[in-house]
């Protein structure tokens, strides 16, 4: 009876460490397979945005980079023009064998601004006053 005792009593242990280890590589892919990204805040109707990937080791990943839910573009990092203001829903997702399902994304609400009429107006103010004085 003792000897059987210890035999499950080691096997007991024995898996113990394998939910343990199973646990802590969890926790280390984690940190490891997320994605994140940076961007330029303040955006314009007619700038370029610039979206830049900010995730862990993320040379040997491939990305996914959708606005509204619509495929844009699958470069570690991108530059998009926005014609419209509004808001736009930008995901970034990653995929890598050596993550878990489901894959790890993040969606960053973007507000597109429509440019205060005033600077605008000095703009081409300006632009008019130097084409004048190059023509005289």
């Amino acid at each position: 009876y003792q000897r059987n005792h210890n035999y499950f009593k080691n096997i007991v242990r024995l898996l113990y460490l394998i939910v343990l280890m199973f646990v802590l590589d969890l926790q280390v892919l984690s940190q490891t397979c997320s994605a994140n990204f940076t961007y330029n805040t303040c955006i314009n109707v007619g700038d370029s945005a610039v979206f830049t990937n900010s995730s862990p080791s993320y040379q040997s990943a491939a990305w996914i980079w959708r606005i509204n839910g619509t495929q844009a573009s699958s470069d570690t990092n991108f530059t998009h023009q926005f014609n419209s203001p509004g808001t736009y829903s930008i995901t970034l997702e990653r995929f890598e064998l050596s993550c878990l399902f489901p894959f790890p994304s993040v969606t960053k609400v973007v507000v597109v601004s429509q440019p205060k009429l005033v600077v605008r107006s000095v703009l081409l103010f300006y632009q008019a006053f130097i084409v004048l004085l190059k023509v005289g």
